[in-house]
């Protein structure tokens, strides 16, 4: 499969999913047991993203809850606007997001109590950009 790189053929595939809840702690090191989705060097320290369950089970500190939506679309890591599109939607209604791009997917980390709102936008950004390419 090719990745997108059209802007409008990346929203009209967007296929977003809500894949579980997620939490964003700063560590020294990485706890046994626990698997982060994401790890972040920064020069102030180790930023692990990992499964609510799994910080609770490794008695991390509790931090916000975030739900973390997964999008179906295969975007190109050089896809113009996909990212800023999504921000500005959910920046229209107050929602917060936090972005991490894989080489296949993108995944929004929104609080949990506004992540059925971000599912509806996403899911009418997706609709409207199928109404662009006359589908």
């Amino acid at each position: 499969m090719n990745a997108l790189v059209n802007l409008e053929q990346s929203l009209a595939q967007l296929d977003p999913r809500i894949v579980g809840t997620y939490v964003f702690e700063t560590v020294d090191s990485i706890p046994s047991g626990v698997q982060p989705f994401a790890i972040i060097h920064e020069d102030e320290g180790t930023t692990i993203v990992v499964d609510q369950e799994d910080a609770a089970g490794a008695e991390l500190p509790a931090t916000v809850p975030f739900a973390r939506i997964s999008l179906g679309a295969f975007t190109s890591l050089n896809a113009v606007g996909i990212t800023a599109t999504i921000a500005q939607t959910l920046a229209s209604r107050d929602i917060p997001c936090n972005v991490i791009a894989g080489f296949h997917h993108d995944h929004l980390f929104v609080p949990v109590s506004r992540a059925a709102e971000a599912m509806r936008l996403l899911a009418g950004l997706s609709s409207q950009a199928e109404g662009w390419l006359g589908r």
